[in-house]
């Protein structure tokens, strides 16, 4: 597991969270088998499914917002933000991860359409992006 997801990890299980699965990304070509099992966040950028009660996942949310609002540049055309979504509503269960505003990178037939140099690019960025996260977690979380 990639440093940066492990302290995600372990902040969100502080919070009582349970890690359901967890992705480093996936920047290479894609195999006959990957195209027909492509799921809706597999590929691409790192994320945490985990499962947790409402009130952590509004917290765990609420520390998204907070980082995403004192790290956006209203002068860039792409913005990345750190989100965390409902992914399983009958389990419970939600993801933790990056995206832009300009695709949806949890889109398969995006992340399809995407060149393996672009992949690479796009998994580079979301992984800065999410030691960033974890930095500003260590700073504003109180233990």
């Amino acid at each position: 597991m990639n440093k940066i997801i492990e302290k995600i990890v372990n902040y969100i299980t502080k919070k009582g969270g349970t890690i359901v699965e967890t992705s480093n990304g996936y920047d290479q070509e894609f195999s006959r088998d990957d195209m027909e099992n492509l799921l809706a966040n597999k590929y691409v950028l790192p994320y945490v499914l985990f499962t947790a009660s409402r009130e952590s996942f509004l917290e765990i949310g609420e520390k998204c917002i907070q980082f995403n609002m004192e790290s956006k540049d209203a002068e860039k055309f792409i913005n990345w933000k750190v989100i965390v979504f409902e992914f399983d509503k009958d389990k419970a269960q939600f993801c933790l991860s990056a995206t832009t505003n300009r695709m949806d990178l949890h889109d398969p037939s995006v992340v399809t359409g995407l060149t393996m140099e672009k992949r690479s690019e796009l998994l580079k960025t979301s992984l800065l992006l999410l030691s960033d996260f974890n930095e500003f977690l260590t700073i504003n979380v109180s233990e």
